[in-house]
């Protein structure tokens, strides 16, 4: 009997020691902690009546899975208008001269939501944001005579035609992030930004709209 019970507790130890050793490798390793900032540097080409170039940084803040809050500022090279040539054609055509060029640069800050689509593919990253924020946006008329040199038009210009104001901007767009060794990113996308009119600083003012074609490099930490 005294022998029997020291088999049965030998085996029973031993059990116990297989069912713990099993559960340590059955223990999942502790997650890596999440990334949930970066940043990203973009350029590319600007669309519309006047094409030009831009450039933009991007912080971007992890909230869940599914969205993000991001922080964008940037500079377009040109963002001119139809009506920006229409009004200065009236304008030369009146003094006797031509139009030599037109263009409004902007500098803008904006701020807003990007929301992370279900990836079809695990190193494909859909996206889609919208933002409000803030343009900078100057306009510049240049006049040239008869031999093609430039000349002050000797008049004095109205705010469609000169000047600079701060205006509402609206943002939309999306696009794709692909990463690449181990918190880098590539960003490929598309933005439409409305810089809303502002009819109390100039007569008549339009909605100016800009679109972007975006190519960036961004980093996770």
């Amino acid at each position: 009997m005294k022998r029997c019970v020291v088999i049965a507790t030998m085996s029973l130890v031993g059990m116990l020691c297989l069912d713990a050793s099993t559960a340590r490798a059955q223990t999942p390793a502790p997650a890596t902690q999440e990334t949930k900032r970066s940043i990203a540097v973009s350029g590319g080409p600007t669309l519309g009546h006047k094409s030009a170039g831009y450039v933009s940084i991007e912080f971007d803040w992890r909230v869940t899975n599914k969205i993000d809050v991001f922080v964008e500022g940037g500079h377009m090279g040109n963002v001119g208008t139809k009506a920006l040539d229409t009004n200065a054609s009236v304008i030369a055509n009146a003094i006797g001269l031509s139009v030599g060029s037109t263009g409004i640069r902007v500098n803008h800050f904006d701020a807003g939501i990007r929301f992370n689509v279900t990836p079809p593919r695990p190193n494909i990253h859909p996206y889609a944001v919208f933002g409000i924020g803030v343009a900078h946006a100057t306009t510049e008329v240049t006049f040239t005579n008869a031999s093609g040199a430039v000349v002050d038009p000797g008049i004095p210009l109205g705010g469609d035609l000169s000047g600079s104001n701060n205006k509402t901007m609206l943002i939309f767009g999306g696009g794709i992030t692909y990463p690449f060794r181990k918190n880098y990113y590539l960003d490929v996308g598309y933005r439409f930004g409305g810089i809303l009119s502002n009819v109390s600083d100039i007569e008549n003012d339009q909605t100016i709209k800009t679109q972007r074609i975006m190519l960036g490099v961004g980093v996770k930490f």
